[in-house]
This record gives C-alpha cells, structure tokens and sequence, in this order.
C-alpha cells in the first residue's frame, strides 16, 4: 500500500466519513461453490428474453513455461474445437441455430493474467437454450477435448492470426515491454506466442496447461440477463458438481515489478511504423482489494481520475493549437499488472519534432507537480465525473446486460466488491465536491514522484526520434527549467449571445411514420419526433438535406474531406474548440456536422436534461461556420502528419490501392493525397459549409428518445423552429460514382517487415432495389462468411479471417458490392484465392446449405429484435426512409422469412455470370 497517498486522501474529508466499506449490490447474487468456483448472477430484462454467459478464468500468458510460449492464447482458440457435451464444432453449431453468431456474439479473448469466454445476447426463451448455454461454460471449464487433429488443424489458423496482427504498433510495443518490465515474466511473455512453440509443440504441453490451471478455483461464472437466478443457480451447482476441489493444485502466482530509483528509459522505432508516442508513466502499488472496497479507497480512485482529467484538458487545449509539436496527448491513472498501477501521461508527436514533443510532455507533467491544479479546472473536472454518474443512475432501468456483466466479470477478477449505482451516485455526491484545488495538487506531486518509466515508441523513419541519452538529459533538463503556474480562464457568457424568436407549428401530422409525430414548422421546417421509453435518459438527433458535394464544383470535391473536422475544431458561436469544451463540463450533449457525396447532415446526442443544451448546439451548426484560422491549420497539419506517417506503413499503400480503383478516377470521388492537401484553402472549407448548412429549411430534422412532446415542444420551437430558412429545395445530381462496370485486377509488391499478402475482391453491378433482393444479398454475404471461415480459416489453416460485406444500395448508385477481404501467407494465395469463386459457384450450383440458411434467418431476426430496443436503431429506420424512400422496418420478420434458398442462388449465379470483379492484392517484394 502506498501509505502517503492513502492518508492523503484523509485529508479530503474527516476520517469518519470515509471508513465505510463500500456496500455489495442486493440485486446481484455472488456465491461460491465447494470446489471454488464464483458465480455472479443478476436478473436484468434489458434486452427482454436475452442473456449473457460469460466464464472468466484467473490465468493467461503468464502463467505458460517457456515451452508453452503462446499456449494459453492457443487453448482460447481450441475451446470452440470440441469439448465433452458438444463434438468438433459443435459449440457454434448449436448456438447458431438460435441465432448466437460466432464472432459476434460468441467470442474470448486471452490477456496476460485473464482469459475470459462470453456468449452475448443468447435467447432465453426456452430453458434449454438457458441449460445449453451453461452446459457451454461447463465444457470450457474443465472438458475441452484438444484432440490431436483438432490441434494440428489449429496451427495454421493462429499462425496466420499472427501474421495478421504483427503490426510495428505491436512490435514496438513488446520492445518496450522488455525494457520496461525485465527481469519479470511480463518481458518475455508475448500473448499471441512464439511461432515456433505454435508450430512444434507437443499436444502433451497443450493439456498440461489447460490441466493445471483451468480449474474451478480460478473461474467466475458471469451470467446476466432475462434468467430465473434461482433455477440458474441451481443449474450451476449441479453442472459443475463433477469438478471437484483439486487439494493438490498449484498456488497461482502473481508476479511483482521492483521499484525503479532512476528513471527507466526506453526506445522503439520501426520501419513500418507510424506516428511517434512519448510516454511518461509513473508506478504506484496498487491498493489491496481490502483498501479498495471503502469509501476511501473509492475516493482515491476518483482523485486520481480528476487529477487525469485535469491535466488531459490542459494537453488538449496545446495539442489543437497549429504551432503545437503535438497532435493529441492526454492522461490516465490505470492498473498495469495485478501488482503495479500507472499514471501515464501520454503524447503523440508530430513527424521530425519528437523533441519538441518530449520537451512539452516534460514540462507539462513538471507543472503539475511543480503547482497542482486550481478551483476552476478542478471544478469542471468534478462537474463531469458528478454528471457521468448522474447519467449512469438515470439511465440505471434500461441498462444493457452486455454492460453490467462486463463490470462484473471484471470485479471478480480484481476482487472488486459489486455496487449498484444508487449508492455509486450518492457516494459521488457525497465526497468528490468535497475535493480541494489544494489537496489534490499534494496528490498529485506524490502521483508524479517516484518509478519513473520514459519510453518513445515510433518509426526509424522519424528524423527527430531521441536516443535513450538524449530522453534522460531532456528529463533532468526539465527539473531545472523555469515554470509558471497554469494560467485557468473561465466562460460565464451564455452559449447562444442572441436567441432567436419561437417559431410555431403550422400542422400536425399524427403517428405519421413508424409512429412518429410530424410538424410542419412556421419557418419551412419538416420535424419528426418520436418519443421512446427504450433507452432512458437518452435523446438522439439526426437533421439531413439531399444535395451534397454532388451540387459542388470538382474543383471543391478534395477540400470536402476536410469540412467535418474543421467545423469540429472551429467551436460553435463565440467559443473556440477548448472553450467549448469548458462551457460544455458538466453537461452531456454533443452535436456534429458531415458532408457526403450525395447529403449532408448534422447529427447529436444528449441527455434528457441537456436537451436545451443539445439545441443550441444544432441551432449554432447552422449558417456559416465559425472563422477560426487556427483551427484549419491545425486540422490541415494534423492530415499532413498523418500522411507522412502512415506513408511507412504498407497497409497504407494497399488501402490507397483500393480506393484508388475503386473511385476510378471519377472526380466526386477525390482521393486525399498529402500533394492535394496542400492545394486546399480555408476559404474553400468555409464556402463548402455554408452552402451545405446556410439553409436549415432544406433539412428535414428527427428526434428520437426519451423525451415528452410537451416538454421537447418549447425547445424544438425556439432552437429549430427560430433557424432562418429560405423556400429553396435542393435535390442531388447523380455523379455517376459506381464501382467501374469492368473487370480490374491489381496485383503490386512492397517491402514490408512480415511476410504477407493482402487481398480485396469486389464483385459489382447495377441492380433496382428491392427488399427482397436486400435481404437475399445480404444472406448470400452471411452465408460466404460461414463458408470461409469452414474452408479459408479452419479447413486450411490460410487466413485469421475472411470478412465479407454484402450491400445492395438502393439511394443514387443503384449497385450492389460483394466486397471480400484477407491476409494470408503469400505461399498461400494461389491455393486460397481460387476458394473465394468455388464457393460462390457452389451455392450458384447447388443453391445454399438450408440448415445455414436458417441459422442466417435466426440471427437477422433475432438480431432485428435487439436493436429495436435501441433509439440509435429507430432513427436509422427514419432517417433512411426520409432520405431514400426506404422501408426497412414494416413487415420485416415476414421479409425474412420469406426469402427462398432460389432467391440467394440467382445471387449467387448473378456473380458469376454477371459481375464485374476488382482484385487489388499487395505481396510483399522479392520472390
């Protein structure tokens, strides 16, 4: 325990009123079974008739021998290969046949000390499906068969995960791991393993891991959702009463980090790697779980956030200003390992001025050492962590299963105590206005003392990348450098100087689409609302016109690219980008403009208390953007130094490639460039926007959420009933910006440090919309996934994944695109490439697998019956039939259910017969 930060915290408020332990949650069920397992269990009907099953496992890649480097990750895998209750695969084949999709909802991950198994949003409808889903639990905790065939197999499949995954970011960022944590496993361990263990190891090694450490003791049973605890309860108990208590097992060690006095110092540069990051980190011991679960250990966590969030604003507020050596940097206090937190301070540097960067992360992290905080950033910065509870408790009815068992699964690996959010908030309430300016400045000197960590991370390309010396001597520099203080401005004028005049409503139009009420505004303006009790204390907005880049000259299209970050960074009305930002603490609203080939629109997001706020910020998107120079050169040079950076990195190269073929030179379809980019002018941007926006009658505006007509109407008649309008309409002018209606093959090398070849195959044609042929295309895209994952991924071992995307566009294209991409072993793409017709031709031929078939069926709907729930969804269904004349939302489950296995074989044949197809693949060079 650090003792000096701990009775810091005393000083925050009297002894007493922080000795409390923290109280568990009454709604949720926590026991023990006698062979050690937990269970977590809570009734929650949001989603109505779903449930998550998750098994979270106490071990990871630290716990594997050197001869099993990269097993633990391995046996994740192996989990979906067989067990006891369900053969081969039978664990997804079940699933999938009441609409639990792999990938999507059925899925793990393996970190360094965790592994952790789920199944998301399963139905519940039946207790089978319940039983089954245990019974799934039950197999990954102690009866995965790992059979010698299913191993071999598996070889190539992780093999090739690798390939995909050894990015320079993941290089650079296991480089600095062995500096930073040597002499500790945590140096030697790299989660996704050894190639050479992944291609020799003994099956024996395999089950010698699993066998030693997947044990009941070691596992928590997470189940949330539409469940009858007591019968689940029971299930578990007598589930897991043939694993018994092994009183032989090894203790599961956790490894300690020492102390460092002097300052680790540490360098990783890539040739494919991009941006350059400077990172100062400071390790503390972590509090025991004994001194977490109280209301001082509660307290100190929050003082650690609000010390983080202060300093994050400050980093912004530089990092948006053009003359910054900076393009973004923030702060965060977090958990590095079980036995060792960080406070990080983090910085990404611009190309060639990384020591400008380190200079300014130095002197900013001394600052704040030097002088702390004051009253008026500490006070917004209480502002929003209050308001982000406040939220969390308003919204506490409908909140998502996925949600509260993610938190759970992660207290029982850190024997965190399990709190509900009633008393979360009035704990909050409670102790964080009690925080001092004064008090937290002594916390933070001892957060940014002792175990200093000094690291870069970035590309060998980077002129201005320091040496190791070079980062120590700017360290020691930095302690001898004269500071001021942070100098704090405050904003106390109103967000809106001028309010306009209320309009007024000149009809309504009752239940006039998908339920929703329509107004005709006095000012021109067509409005939706649309009320739900889906998602509480939630309120969305969409605002969108039909015109677009397409009613703009082609000497504008490229600068297009820019408008939507230029008016972000530009602030709204009389306030700047990070004067905003203050205005905005403690409020939750947000409010964003784009411009499309075809559209424009504004989009936003509140809580139901700051729908004013929220409205004001749309009524301020409105009319010209806001001039702000320094803005667009800031966004302008953040672009440049993204391009440069990314410029080592291949798979830049190779996504330019595609979208290069795919625009095919049409000039609607620009493609940014760094050369281009230089010929764009601020005033280009302004123009672009306040053509897009400088008419709000144009627009057609929808709110969706929790909100009440009565209450919305005074709102809605002043900040979008008060815009300025004019009586001209727009509509868009076809650009022609389809695929090429050609065949197109692209193949090109380059150097790059992994052997590997990626691939993008695009089938393409023009087609009338129809929701039939939507959904019978879209199924033929499901139905390929599942045919490559058996054959590309499993069969072959060729490739981590191939991913689909099957889209019929019914707005101004009128095509359809089967777009197919993956990575592979270049000594794999002759074999693997041909796979990608034969099984389209095989459901061309012989039409589609009809037991898969109805496992797509299952997920639509059962898919569709979820996002339903959601106020995201209802404005999507809105917002695509005002745009587009769409439905997508009457009669769909008939829709569904309709679509015949002839309907996706014509598909299919239409593919190979009639499409056209685009291959773009990049090798790496030489042979």
């Amino acid at each position: 325990m650090n003792h000096t930060i701990l009775t810091l915290l005393l000083l925050l408020t009297t002894t007493a009123a922080l000795a409390q332990p923290v109280q568990p949650d009454t709604a949720v069920r926590i026991g023990h079974l006698p062979n050690g397992l937990t269970y977590i269990l809570r009734h929650n009907e949001y989603p109505a008739g779903r449930a998550c099953f998750y098994i979270a496992q106490r071990v990871g890649a630290i716990l594997e021998d050197d001869d099993q480097d990269g097993l633990a990750h391995f046996l994740e895998h192996m989990a979906f290969n067989g067990t006891k209750n369900f053969p081969d695969k039978g664990i997804i084949d079940y699933l999938e046949t009441v609409g639990v999709k792999f990938g999507e909802n059925i899925n793990a991950y393996t970190a360094h000390d965790e592994t952790v198994y789920h199944l998301d949003n399963v139905p519940t409808t039946r207790d089978a499906i319940v039983d089954s889903a245990l019974l799934v639990l039950h197999d990954w905790s102690g009866f995965i068969t790992l059979s010698d065939s299913e191993i071999d197999n598996e070889r190539g499949v992780i093999l090739e995960e690798w390939r995909t995954r050894n990015t320079a970011s993941r290089r650079n960022y296991y480089r600095i791991q062995q500096v930073i944590k040597a002499g500790t496993p945590y140096a030697k361990r790299d989660v996704i393993g050894d190639t050479a263990v992944i291609k020799n190891f003994t099956y024996e090694q395999l089950r010698n891991y699993y066998h030693k450490w997947y044990r009941p003791d070691l596992q928590g049973i997470v189940v949330v959702g539409d469940i009858d605890v007591d019968r689940v309860e029971q299930k578990i108990a007598e589930l897991w009463s043939d694993i018994p208590a092994n009183p032989d097992a090894v203790e599961r060690p956790y490894f300690s980090i020492p102390d460092n006095s002097e300052p680790i110092v540490a360098i990783a540069a890539d040739p494919e790697g991009e941006s350059t990051q400077i990172v100062i980190e400071f390790r503390h011991t972590p509090l025991t779980p004994e001194e977490i679960n109280t209301e001082k250990g509660y307290a100190l966590s929050w003082a650690r956030q609000l010390v983080a969030s202060v300093v994050s604003t400050r980093l912004f507020d530089i990092a948006v200003q053009p003359s910054a050596p900076i393009t973004a940097a923030g702060a965060y206090y977090s958990a590095e390992t079980p036995t060792k937190d960080c406070m990080t301070f983090v910085a990404v540097a611009k190309n060639g001025r990384t020591a400008e960067a380190v200079t300014l992360l130095l002197d900013e992290v001394e600052r704040l050492h030097r002088f702390g905080i004051n009253n008026g950033e500490l006070d917004r910065a209480k502002a929003k962590l209050i308001k982000a509870y406040q939220n969390k408790f308003d919204a506490r009815a409908k909140r998502l299963s996925k949600d509260y068992v993610s938190e759970y699964y992660n207290a029982f690996l850190s024997d965190d105590v399990i709190t509900s959010v009633d008393a979360d908030l009035e704990l909050a309430s409670r102790v964080i206005p009690t925080f001092t300016a004064d008090t937290l400045s002594q916390l933070a000197k001892q957060l940014t003392t002792n175990n200093v960590l000094l690291y870069a991370l970035g590309s060998t390309n980077d002129e201005g990348m320091p040496t190791e010396d070079k980062l120590m001597a700017e360290y020691r520099a930095t302690k001898q450098r004269q500071l001021q203080p942070y100098a704090d401005a405050t904003y106390d004028r109103p967000l809106v100087s001028n309010p306009p005049a209320p309009g007024k409503i000149k009809k309504i139009k009752k239940d006039a689409l998908m339920g929703a009420e329509e107004w005709t505004l006095s000012n021109g303006i067509r409005l939706l609302l649309k009320p739900t009790k889906l998602v509480d204390n939630e309120i969305l907005l969409s605002a969108v016109s039909l015109g677009g880049m397409s009613l703009m000259d082609t000497s504008l299209q490229t600068a297009s690219s820019l408008v939507a970050n230029v008016a972000a960074y530009s602030g709204r009305g009389d306030f700047s980008r990070s004067e905003l930002n203050k205005v905005l603490a403690g409020h939750s609203a947000s409010v964003s403009a784009a411009v499309g080939t075809y559209s424009e629109s504004v989009g936003g997001k509140c809580t139901t208390a700051d729908a004013e706020v929220m409205m004001q910020l749309l009524y301020l998107s409105f009319g010209p953007m806001r001039y702000d120079t320094a803005a667009f050169a800031m966004v302008v040079d953040a672009y440049r130094t993204d391009f440069i950076d990314r410029s080592n990195n291949p798979k830049q190269a190779f996504r330019d490639s595609v979208r290069t073929v795919r625009a095919d030179g049409n000039a609607y379809q620009p493609l940014l460039t760094l050369e281009s980019l230089q010929t764009i002018t601020h005033q280009q941007v302004m123009d672009i926007y306040a053509s897009r926006f400088g008419n709000a009658g144009d627009f057609t505006f929808v709110l969706v959420g929790d909100f009440d007509i009565d209450s919305i109407k005074p709102l809605a008649l002043q900040w979008i009933g008060g815009l300025p309008t004019t009586k001209h309409r727009e509509k868009y002018i076809d650009r022609h910006t389809t695929l090429p209606r050609r065949n197109i093959d692209l193949h090109f090398r380059r150097p790059m440090s992994t052997d590997k070849q990626s691939v993008y195959i695009i089938y393409s044609g023009s087609s009338a919309y129809s929701r039939n042929d939507d959904l019978a295309f879209r199924m033929l895209g499901e139905l390929l996934d599942m045919r490559y994952l058996d054959t590309v991924r499993e069969e072959e071992g060729g490739s981590y994944g191939v991913s689909t995307y099957a889209t019929l566009d019914g707005f101004v294209d009128q095509e359809y695109t089967l777009d197919i991409v993956f990575d592979t072993d270049p000594a794999l793409y002759s074999k693997l490439h041909p796979i990608i017709e034969r099984e389209i031709r095989r459901i061309a031929d012989e039409g589609p697998d009809e037991a898969d078939l109805a496992k797509v069926k299952e997920n639509l709907l059962k898919s569709r019956a979820e996002q339903l729930e959601r106020n995201k969804t209802w404005l999507s269904l809105l917002t695509t039939q005002l745009l587009q004349g769409i439905d997508k939302y009457t009669n769909f489950e008939a829709q569904v259910r309709a679509v015949s296995s002839a309907d996706i074989q014509r598909w299919a044949q239409r593919l190979i017969n009639d499409a056209n197809v685009i291959t773009v693949s990049m090798a790496p060079e030489g042979e």
